[in-house]
């Protein structure tokens, strides 16, 4: 065996902004791969976790990710798939993606099993396919030290299996690398088994490829851009040629709905300076709306562009009338909206909140809870009021996911005077 096809952080039945279109976009995103695999035969498909975006997907979606993946099982194709944090349930047992791997001869999606001890238990995460081994890591819901030290005995326990083995060795898992993601990563590339010819990761959005590390690893990025901050940096499917020395990975394009970012600055007609106050800057703001959007939506000629138009000021909004004339050139343009709300007043009062040094230090008591730097607590703490004040309420799920992830049951049942 000599190619792969890397993929990670799909996010099957996701909807962003609560929009069905992008929930079908997503789909037909890997509905896209899946063609050209069916195309190109490669010799592995590895999903580096976060194939669906919930642990229970809607049945209908699981319904069409099904028959997808048995289209490609019944062309004799394997389907490797680490779970991720969004297709994992908290309680560990059976899931989504266990039930794929029951049903489908080439799909494995392994698990660690309950009831099996010691070896018997990892010797699961192995997958043999004549000439490549594929090494799955399985996501722990722990603490940051617990999980650190769970991934290292893996590891430990990995490296002594492959030094016995012929042919390639790939190491596939969903978790951040401590030069990539500092606030939430629970090991370095320099503790990744070094017996491996490929680490194939998933859960950071945007594309990394290093292949002039230690042992060489790639992130592939999200298949789709769920967020306004991942549209310039859209990831994509890598293509890993393994029959040299060492790996050659080939980014492969993909043609998705078209995403663009317009700003409006408020404070420009409501300012000393710009058309003053009152019902003049509120002509001037409607105006502007319009003409951006329907500028912007002009460069994707044949397509429905998905329009993100952030609302900057630092004081208040008329958001009635923006959106209705938002939506009014969005619909005349043929084009999806979603608009974001940054007023710097709130962002800025949230800020001095968060970095006070007194008693009540919001970065303080998350740094001190979490165990991790201030600077890290400080990342988070800003991720989830970017989130709230955009008004990205899945941001939002997602940072206190993160953070519920590091904390055990009776941890929580404390903090919410649960007996």
């Amino acid at each position: 065996m000599a190619t792969i096809l890397h993929l990670a952080d799909v996010h099957l039945a996701a909807k962003p902004y609560n929009m069905e279109e992008r929930r079908e976009d997503v789909f037909r995103t890997f509905e896209t791969v899946v063609d050209i695999i069916l195309r190109d035969r490669p010799d592995a498909v590895v999903i580096a976790g976060d194939l669906f975006d919930k642990p229970r997907p809607p049945l209908k979606d699981l319904k069409r990710a099904a028959r997808l993946f048995r289209a490609l099982d019944e062309k004799g194709i394997n389907v490797i798939v680490a779970h991720g944090e969004h297709d994992t349930p908290h309680t560990l047992d059976e899931t989504v993606l266990t039930l794929l791997d029951a049903m489908l001869d080439r799909f494995k999606a392994p698990v660690l099993r309950r009831g099996a001890g010691g070896e018997a238990m990892l010797r699961n995460l192995v997958i043999d396919l004549n000439g490549l081994t594929v090494f799955v890591t399985p996501f722990f819901r722990e603490e940051a030290d617990k999980r650190k030290n769970s991934l290292l005995k893996i590891f430990r326990y990995f490296d002594d299996v492959a030094r016995g083995r012929m042919g390639k060795k790939i190491l596939l898992g969903h978790f951040a690398l401590d030069v990539e993601l500092p606030y939430d990563a629970p090991v370095s590339p320099l503790e990744l088994p070094e017996s491996m010819d490929y680490v194939a990761l998933g859960h950071i959005h945007s594309k990394r490829i290093r292949l002039d590390s230690r042992v060489p690893y790639a992130y592939p990025g999200v298949l789709d851009p769920l967020r306004i901050d991942e549209i310039k940096t859209p990831g994509s499917p890598l293509w890993v040629d393994l029959s040299g020395d060492s790996p050659g990975v080939e980014e492969i394009r993909l043609e998705r709905r078209p995403q663009a970012v317009v700003e409006v600055d408020y404070n420009r007609g409501s300012e000393s300076g710009g058309l003053h106050t009152g019902s003049d800057a509120r002509r001037w703001l409607v105006a502007e709306v319009r003409r951006k959007i329907l500028a912007e939506a002009s460069k994707y000629p044949g397509k429905r562009p998905l329009i993100h138009l952030v609302i900057k000021s630092s004081g208040d909004v008329p958001k009635a009338l923006v959106i209705r004339e938002g939506v009014r050139a969005a619909s005349e343009a043929g084009a999806l909206l979603k608009i974001h709300w940054k007023v710097a007043g709130k962002r800025d009062d949230l800020k001095r909140g968060l970095v006070h040094k007194g008693s009540l230090s919001l970065v303080k008591i998350v740094s001190d809870h979490y165990k991790i730097p201030e600077q890290a607590s400080a990342l988070i703490l800003q991720d989830l009021v970017d989130s709230a004040i955009s008004g990205d309420e899945e941001g939002v799920v997602r940072v206190l996911e993160k953070l519920a992830a590091k904390v055990d049951k009776k941890v929580w049942e404390s903090i919410l005077g649960v007996r």
